[in-house]
Order: structure tokens, then C-alpha cells, then sequence
């Protein structure tokens, strides 16, 4: 592995390490907020019952799919503020547990941002795949009126399953799948900053995501070596249970990794992340032509500057006269 691959990866580690309490503290925070709000939740809902006569039940079910979108449009929010945090840490700056909230002073521009990210995952994953789909469906052309069938009908199993597979067959399945691994890391990892981009820099959708595929540009093995021990983890959690029978076992082991994964893996993933776009972008900034630098870089202006102006503009004229 390369040593700066290595050094991101220490240096994103010691910066979790070095603030441990301080995260664990906010992660607690947030478990207990979110557990708040389940509590809250159900007690809103017999209210309402006692108040409006409406039954909590179907009222729950109409509300479930305006729910379940609102946290899809949250969470976005959440996770650039979420990784944000860790990069003030990096910097030196000043930043408390509202610095998990800033997303929302920067709201549409973040999610339009995560929204145009997923699309873009979505047709390049697509693009990766047409060619095999189109061999797919020309090799299975004589069975492709039963599978119409299957698609629009309740018909089970598939009439493909009806089938032995022939070993090219088998290996055009191999090949869909290793394609689509190697299509949704590609594309991902191209725009894995974007939102944080956002966020960081107040940049507006199409600047973040310019900016996000740009800083991460030959970098994306990089990214990849340094979020792959992540995955073998998240590989273990899911399996590890499966390994034994026992239900008290199983239950301690998921109960153990759930505290794991909320107070050790997640922060130290996303301090990780944060590392990789401070260095990527420090390093884009510094070969930046002036024509971008000041679309790219956040303006700052301190009051020590302004006073420097001042007492600059005092002298001169106290010169003059």
C-alpha cells in the first residue's frame, strides 16, 4: 500500500482517537435524540386520537411514505454535517455538537447536491451494465416473452428458473455482478464528497459536484484503500451472527456490534472520509488557476483584517495631512 495512502489513513484514525470523548459524547446525544423522538412520536399520535377522534392506525399508514421520504431528506443533511465535524477537528476549528446541524443553514444547496450525486451513480451504474444487459437479453431472446409474462403476471417461480443454467450463462451473471460492484464503487467514490463540498465550502450543487469529481481524480484507489478495511468490517457484522444458533449468543454479538458500529466504526469511517477531503482538496486548491480560486474557495474576512484596513487607512490619512 502507499505510504500516503497509509499516512491519510493514520492521520484520519489519530484525529478520531484524539477526540473520542468528545464524539462518543455527541453520538450519545444523537442515539437519545432520535430515541426522544421515537418516544415523543407515539404519544403525539394518542393525542391526536384523544383530541380528533382519528384512528392512530390508519393515520400512521397514510403518514408512513411521507415519513419515510422526510428522512430521506434529512439524513443527507445529517451525514455533511455529521462528516463536517470531523473536518473543523482536522482544521483546528472551533465546532460543538450544533456542528452536526450546519447542513440545514445550507440546506437545498447539500441536497440537491445528494440528489444529483445518486443520479449520477445510478446512470453511470447503467452505462457500465448495458453492454452485458444487452448480451443478456439477446442470448435469452427466445424466453423473453415468458419472462414479459412473469414481469406482469404473479406467476412463480420465473420461467428462467425453470431452466439449467449453461456455464456461459453462469459466467455472464459472474460478470453482471463483479460489473456492478466495480460501477457503484467507481461512480461513488468519484462524487463521495459532494454534499461535504457543499457544505464546506458553500458552493452551489453543480460547483460541489465539479469540485467533488475533480479533487478526488486519480485519487479513486486512494479512497477505495482507505474505506476497504470498513467494508471487510461491515461484511463481518452481517455474517458473524449467522456463525451460531444460540439466540442469547446471537443477541449479545448483534447488541455489541450495534454499539460498536454507532460509537467506534461510523465516527471513525466518516473521520476517515473527512481526512481524504481536506488533504484532496488542499492539494486541488494548490494547483487551482485564479480564474476558480475564488469560486472554489470559502471567503473569509476576521475583524483582525478589518481593523489592519482601518488603522492602514488612518495612517495614510494622517500622512496626507
Amino acid at each position: 500500500m502507499n505510504t500516503k495512502t497509509i499516512s491519510l489513513f493514520r492521520e484520519g484514525t489519530l484525529n478520531f482517537w484524539q477526540n473520542f470523548r468528545k464524539i462518543a459524547l455527541y453520538s450519545l446525544l444523537l442515539i437519545l435524540l432520535y430515541l426522544a423522538l421515537i418516544i415523543i412520536a407515539p404519544i403525539i399520535g394518542a393525542l391526536i386520537d384523544l383530541v380528533f377522534k382519528v384512528n392512530i392506525f390508519s393515520l400512521l399508514t397514510r403518514m408512513t411514505m411521507p415519513l419515510i421520504i422526510l428522512q430521506s431528506l434529512i439524513f443527507p443533511i445529517f451525514l455533511a454535517g455529521y462528516q463536517y465535524l470531523f473536518v473543523k477537528l482536522l482544521r483546528n476549528e472551533s465546532s460543538s455538537f450544533k456542528t452536526i446541524f450546519a447542513g440545514f443553514k445550507h440546506f437545498w444547496p447539500v441536497m440537491i447536491s445528494n440528489y444529483f450525486r445518486r443520479a449520477i451513480v445510478f446512470a453511470g451504474v447503467f452505462l457500465f451494465l448495458l453492454p452485458l444487459l444487452i448480451i443478456f437479453f439477446l442470448s435469452q431472446a427466445a424466453e423473453l416473452p415468458s419472462i414479459f409474462e412473469f414481469l406482469f403476471s404473479d406467476s412463480f417461480p420465473p420461467p428462467l428458473l425453470n431452466h439449467s443454467f449453461t456455464p456461459a450463462f453462469r459466467v455472464l451473471l459472474v460478470l453482471l455482478r463483479l460489473t456492478f460492484i466495480f460501477a457503484t464503487f467507481y461512480w461513488s467514490s468519484k462524487l463521495l464528497f459532494a454534499e461535504l463540498a457543499a457544505l464546506d465550502r458553500k458552493l452551489s450543487s453543480a460547483d460541489a459536484i465539479y469540485y467533488a469529481i475533480n479533487i478526488s481524480k486519480g485519487n479513486l484507489l486512494k479512497i477505495f484503500l482507505n474505506y476497504l478495511p470498513f467494508i471487510i468490517i461491515i461484511f463481518s457484522i452481517n455474517f458473524t451472527p449467522l456463525i451460531t444458533v444460540n439466540k442469547l449468543i446471537v443477541s449479545v454479538k448483534v447488541f455489541t456490534w450495534l454499539i460498536l458500529l454507532l460509537f467506534i466504526f461510523t465516527p471513525w469511517l466518516n473521520s476517515i472520509i473527512a481526512t481524504l477531503y481536506v488533504r484532496l482538496s488542499d492539494k486541488f486548491d494548490e494547483n487551482l488557476k485564479e480564474e476558480y480560486l475564488e469560486r472554489f474557495t470559502v471567503k473569509k474576512c476576521s475583524r483582525d483584517e478589518v481593523d489592519n484596513d482601518d488603522e492602514d487607512n488612518n495612517e495614510d490619512e494622517n500622512d496626507e495631512e
